[in-house]
């Protein structure tokens, strides 16, 4: 809820941004069409920035190093199997 809040409050203050800055006089159908447009390419934009933020993090070595993610589902898997023949026992 307060996430999607957030984003309701971004996208408002994006379109105010553009209305006051453009000089956008929302009477008028051809500044509604414009303004329409305006915010169209501003939140591709955004979603565009969006997108390379997190191709770059994911890019981030976030593991500590010489540890490998694939053996440790390996050892897991490994002391459930151990588990579960224990309870079967």
């Amino acid at each position: 809820m307060k996430l999607s809040t957030i984003i309701c409050l971004f996208i408002i203050f994006g379109i105010v941004l553009i209305i006051t800055n453009r000089g956008y006089n929302l009477t008028k159908p051809s500044d509604q069409l414009r303004l329409a447009k305006d915010v169209a390419l501003w939140l591709k934009d955004v979603g565009k920035n969006v997108y390379d933020v997190t191709m770059y993090a994911i890019k981030k070595p976030w593991l500590p190093e010489n540890v490998s993610v694939n053996k440790t589902f390996e050892k897991l898997k490994e002391l459930q199997n151990i588990t579960l023949e224990n309870n079967n026992s």
